[in-house]
């Protein structure tokens, strides 16, 4: 019988001492889409939330994937640790001309994956506001795409994607105002085609999530998930398993 992955769920949980799970609110059972519509066989899913860790500057968190329906899935062996901070004053992310390649390599992915010889340029400006409570700012990504919305090829035309963010979720920063500062962030969106000069909606609530290290390019990830059915609508460059960051081909990244 050949997979079909979008036939399962997705909960992210918390992985407790004695092996339980805890189930993350705001991350259960979410919809599993196809990284790409031809392959019924790889998926994702994604979930962008708030997390309290009291009064802690910073914990860390073992991450269960625990896969539902009609596949079943709880195995350790699958977790991931993470590290969750609160907020650093006064650092600050920068997109400035910043491009991502489409072709030969990385290898892009999603419904929307970029044409090859165009660019995906991303440009934007996020901090924390005064009181750290709050991320703040917006990002824009323009994609050129050979693919329709429903996934099919157009053959005749070179659609051009406009992603605008409108709610930043999550925001956090590692070694900033350093050389090999980092900063990751999620968000809600807006995907628009505005191809033939008309905005046509395409997504009003895609997640979107960045990666970026410090640099002149520096090096950049851009993934954009599907609102409804949790697959990928892009992502700059696929490793088979998950969107990793490429240097960029123009411009500069900022974490300070």
């Amino acid at each position: 019988m050949p997979f079909d992955v979008a036939k399962s769920t997705v909960t992210f949980a918390i992985r407790n001492a004695d092996g339980s799970v805890t189930p993350i609110t705001g991350a259960t059972n979410l919809p599993v889409g196809y990284v790409n519509p031809a392959d019924h066989a790889v998926g994702s899913a994604a979930a962008s939330i708030n997390y309290n860790i009291g009064n802690g500057n910073s914990a860390q968190l073992q991450i269960a994937v625990v896969v539902g329906r009609y596949y079943k899935q709880t195995n350790p062996a699958y977790d991931v640790m993470i590290s969750v901070s609160k907020p650093t004053l006064g650092a600050e992310l920068k997109f400035l001309g910043t491009s991502l390649s489409n072709s030969p390599n990385p290898t892009q992915a999603g419904t929307l994956k970029g044409a090859a010889g165009f660019t995906t340029f991303v440009e934007g400006d996020i901090t924390y506001n005064s009181s750290r409570t709050n991320p703040q700012g917006s990002v824009s990504a323009v994609i050129k795409s050979s693919y329709k919305p429903d996934g099919t090829v157009d053959s005749s035309t070179i659609h051009t994607y406009m992603i605008k963010t409108n709610s930043i979720s999550t925001l956090s920063f590692v070694n900033p105002n350093t050389t090999a500062a980092t900063a990751t962030f999620t968000a809600k969106a807006s995907i628009q085609d505005i191809t033939n000069g008309t905005a046509v909606s395409v997504d009003g609530g895609a997640l979107v999530q960045i990666k970026v290290t410090n640099g002149k390019p520096g090096l950049a990830s851009l993934q954009v998930n599907n609102s409804k059915t949790g697959g990928i609508w892009f992502s700059s460059s696929w490793d088979g398993t998950k969107t990793v960051q490429q240097t960029a081909g123009t411009g500069q990244v900022i974490v300070q």
